[in-house]
């Protein structure tokens, strides 16, 4: 399977993306809140998992602006943003519908885009949505900031700054148990995937 990446122009960056498969519908996937189209294919459970799809669907993924392979924004990310660089990708690719995947922060993205851009958005598939992460007056659904802040690296309670380079302690094998043994490859992944 075809592993190259190319670049869609998104604005004031380059977004990098790759096309995967040729049989069946466009399928766009919009990774959570880091991913690396390079460094993906080295772990073996991601591998398999993007082999899958691009076996019954034109598999297109792309890493977001400021992570993996795409340039890092001079501004913060906003949410427009984000739903326009899906868009110059999929413009990129040649899809003119398709399903969108989001994961987490994806799965937001995904359902912006299709709030915006209905006709192009055949379905969705939504992993670990949410409207928001933290308790809100009128949204007791989230997580107290009591219970979430203490369980977040000192990283991201702080934000992920450009000049750190510091990596998550938790959740880089605590959430998936069989990378535990290789907890330092997820790391290394998570730093490599993250801002600059």
């Amino acid at each position: 399977m075809d592993h190259e990446v190319r670049y869609a122009a998104g604005g004031d960056v380059s977004i990098a993306y790759q096309v995967l498969g040729r049989a069946g519908p466009d399928l766009v996937f919009v990774p959570g809140f880091v991913s690396h189209l390079d460094l993906a294919w080295e772990e073996r459970f991601f591998a398999r998992f993007l082999r899958s799809l691009g076996s019954f669907t034109r598999l297109i993924w792309f890493d977001k602006r400021g992570t993996g392979l795409s340039d890092v924004p001079r501004e913060e990310v906003s949410m427009d943003a984000c739903v326009e660089d899906v868009r110059v990708v999929m413009d990129a690719a040649g899809s003119r519908r398709a399903t969108l995947f989001g994961v987490a922060v994806g799965a937001g993205i995904c359902t912006s885009f299709a709030l915006k851009y209905p006709g192009r958005t055949r379905s969705m598939i939504l992993w670990d949505a949410h409207a928001r992460l933290l308790e809100d007056d009128g949204y007791a659904a989230g997580w107290s900031e009591e219970f979430f802040w203490p369980r977040q690296s000192p990283t991201t309670a702080t934000g992920w700054t450009r000049s750190t380079r510091s990596v998550p302690r938790r959740g880089t094998g605590c959430c998936t148990p069989s990378t535990g043994p290789r907890t330092g490859t997820c790391r290394s992944w998570w730093r490599c995937s993250g801002p600059e």
